[in-house]
């Protein structure tokens, strides 16, 4: 749930704070369960509209060639239907699928997130851990991924 009561969460605080503390600020994208691939294509191509489906795209392709990569990190549901889900627009982006787009894309995917004990994350690629691409997001955990730029 966002809004002003939620914005004022403390988790939130801690997230502007780090992201202060990296000389980032974010870049709002759309919170319609598309937020994580609305974040990556923001990333990718400067576009957080239209161009998800083409990062869900990638991502779930990703899923689905490499099945004993990724099925040992699902354990709530078969994982037929969790990669029926994932293709689905509006279905929410985890932390597997973050890993999917790193091997994706060849890139390194940063998050900077309101967890205490996690602020910092790093995903790289399983193929090329020293890919010369980096993405950075946002994750207000729980609640929200955004595209995240230098600070002005």
């Amino acid at each position: 749930p966002r809004g002003a009561a939620s914005e004022r969460d403390p988790a939130r605080g801690a997230l502007r704070a780090r992201l202060r503390a990296f000389g980032l600020a974010e870049e709002e994208v759309e919170g319609d369960g598309n937020c994580q691939f609305r974040a990556l294509s923001a990333q990718l191509w400067n576009d957080g509209g239209r161009a998800h489906g083409e990062a869900r795209g990638r991502v779930v392709a990703a899923l689905a060639r490499a099945p004993e990569r990724y099925r040992p990190f699902v354990a709530d549901e078969p994982w037929d239907a969790y990669l029926a889900r994932m293709a689905r627009d509006g279905a929410w982006g985890d932390h597997v699928t973050l890993q999917a787009a790193a091997d994706a894309l060849d890139a390194r995917v940063h998050v900077l997130t309101s967890y205490d004990d996690a602020g910092y994350l790093q995903i790289v690629p399983h193929a090329n851990p020293r890919a010369p691409h980096t993405l950075w997001l946002s994750f207000w955990a729980e609640v929200h991924y955004n595209s995240v730029r230098e600070a002005c």
